[in-house]
């Protein structure tokens, strides 16, 4: 796990402790290709997202003047205020409460919709404890190019690096071999100063993780230059040409650091179904419901996809997988049916929890023992 990104988690916090609300409340994620501002498939989603939700709306015609409303702010949001770098970007907006809250990432969401009482923030939620400081290299025998990365945000400086290192001339004999002796050792000096700026700049600016690229032969004597302080916090070699464009580096750094989530996830849904076996997990929506209800929830895992319909109290917030009742049995107010998924995800973020959407090999593990599972704090 990363760094905590305290911009998303204070607009987590915002949007969490915001009242339940009659008025459509919309919750809209997106994925943008960094070849195109926003791809047409993802267009279409949307538009069709909103045309679909605007028909169900308009049997209810007090809110369809605010759900227009926000449906017009969102549309002129996405043509002219989407940022070049990102590659995911969400908004949540309902008019009835005065809110409209964007987020663009540079890591992808998953495109999602929804209209519901209050905002869905189980995307977010996972962006800002994965929230990475990395430093990416794009090494050759004579070129560099370093990347300060964040995670969650943006490319936001680049150096170029050259060094004069000379072309191979055939003169043959042992002129031949002095010359390439000659320059073997240049090639050597530009990977040690490389090296030095590299470990300079993990030291200094306190990254997390390390990304090199580059061939994999040259990548191979490169990391023969760094410490082991610094080569145990590389993540990822992987190969690609030194005159790559930067649309190319972020897709790789991307590839990079969702493998290394599916293998976090594979961890942690392992070791809460484990620790469901005794007092500190849960799994299943019905006890990870009522752990939630009780603040006790510290790490939350949910299969990516998984949701599930049930029912929740309009006065005391009581939640139940099922209601045989109209009323809530604790309180006698009125029972709503909702998606206790993000019912849970939102009281867990409202005591502090970590939220974790797993995908891959993780959320079929997971979809096996109820989709849903949760470390406990006590």
């Amino acid at each position: 796990m990363g760094s905590i990104n305290q911009e998303i988690l204070d607009k987590i916090t915002f949007l969490s402790d915001l009242p339940f609300t009659k008025a459509p409340f919309i919750s809209l994620y997106f994925g943008i290709d960094g070849r195109e501002l926003l791809e047409h498939k993802n267009r279409i989603f949307i538009k069709n997202s909103l045309r679909d939700a605007e028909r169900k709306i308009v049997k209810n015609s007090d809110y369809l003047e605010d759900f227009l409303s926000d449906s017009n702010r969102i549309n002129d949001f996405i043509e002219n205020n989407i940022r070049e770098e990102a590659h995911g970007v969400c908004i949540f907006a309902c008019k009835a409460l005065g809110v409209f809250e964007s987020y663009q990432s540079m890591m992808p969401f998953n495109n999602s919709f929804s209209i519901d009482r209050y905002p869905h923030l189980r995307q977010l939620a996972h962006h800002a404890l994965e929230y990475k400081n990395i430093l990416a290299a794009l090494i050759d025998s004579k070129y560099a190019r370093v990347f300060n990365i964040k995670m969650g945000s943006f490319i936001i400086k680049e150096l170029d690096i050259q060094d004069p290192v000379h072309r191979f001339h055939k003169e043959g004999g042992w002129s031949d071999f002095r010359y390439q002796h000659h320059i073997d050792n240049q090639v050597l000096k530009h990977f040690d100063r490389i090296a030095a700026i590299v470990t300079e700049f993990m030291d200094k600016e306190k990254y997390e993780e390390l990304i090199l690229i580059g061939q994999h032969h040259e990548i191979k004597n490169f990391a023969d230059r760094l410490p082991e302080r610094i080569m145990a916090k590389v993540i990822a070699t992987d190969e690609l040409y030194m005159r790559s464009n930067l649309n190319d580096i972020k897709d790789k750094v991307i590839s990079e650091i969702k493998n290394e989530d599916r293998i976090n996830h594979d961890r942690l849904v392992k070791s809460i179904i484990e620790s469901s076996y005794g007092e500190y997990g849960v799994l299943g929506i019905q006890d990870t419901i009522f752990h939630a209800a009780e603040g006790r929830i510290r790490t939350l895992a949910i299969a990516e996809g998984f949701d599930y319909m049930g029912y929740r109290c309009n006065g005391c917030y009581y939640t139940d997988e099922k209601s045989l009742l109209d009323f809530c049995p604790e309180c006698t107010e009125e029972m709503i049916e909702t998606n206790l998924v993000e019912e849970a995800v939102k009281m867990a973020l409202k005591e502090g929890a970590r939220v974790q959407p797993v995908e891959g090999d993780a959320a079929e593990e997971l979809k096996k023992h109820g989709g849903i599972g949760a470390y406990l704090r006590y």
